[in-house]
């Protein structure tokens, strides 16, 4: 989907892709590594990412071109946030089933979560975030099931799948904003 590319890196690419990490609003890169005495969003360097966490050694040399560019950064949709009552309701008639009963669950199970739910950090999505995924879902075609849903440090929600096209991320950011990431079968992300 995206081209990629490779440390070691400029000073202005670096300048850049720091400000995409903490300013665009699209999910930054993170560690993988289960736990961290500090958040695990990874912190751009001239030779490549690394965990800020001085006890993990995770290193990463690729990002994607657009994160080094804020001009070509993806722009949220508009100021539609989500389907319409109509839209939601023939959705929801469509997809009733299990996978909708799981997603709705899981969805409940996000509404308990506190801040600090990441190891001290993370904020705890709101009400209107967890309702708007909850629309959200009711959307998306039967066939892409399992979803794997995720709630996001910044309070946002995060929804995963994978088909033939590849793989899809959809996040629904505090705002309700949504950014969509598709990667396409043997790419990396």
């Amino acid at each position: 989907m995206t081209d990629t590319i490779t440390a070691p890196w400029s000073s202005e690419q670096v300048a850049a892709l720091e400000q995409f990490q903490t300013a665009s609003g699209m999910h930054p890169f993170t560690c993988g590594a289960d736990q961290h005495s500090q958040p695990p969003r990874l912190v751009p360097s001239h030779s490549g990412w690394y965990c800020p966490d001085p006890a993990c050694d995770y290193r990463q040399d690729w990002a994607h071109a657009f994160m080094a560019d804020p001009v070509a950064w993806p722009k949220p949709f508009g100021e539609r946030h989500g389907p319409t009552p109509e839209q939601a309701r023939e959705a929801v008639l469509a997809a009733r089933g299990q996978g909708l009963e799981r997603l709705h669950d899981r969805l409940a199970e996000l509404r308990t979560l506190k801040d600090g739910w990441l190891d001290g950090h993370g904020i705890a999505p709101a009400a209107n975030v967890i309702d708007f995924a909850g629309r959200l879902v009711t959307t998306l075609p039967r066939e892409l099931d399992p979803i794997l849903v995720t709630p996001t440090e910044a309070g946002g929600i995060q929804l995963e799948w994978s088909d033939e096209h590849g793989g899809h991320e959809i996040e629904i950011m505090p705002d309700l904003h949504l950014f969509l990431l598709t990667v396409e079968p043997g790419e990396t992300p």
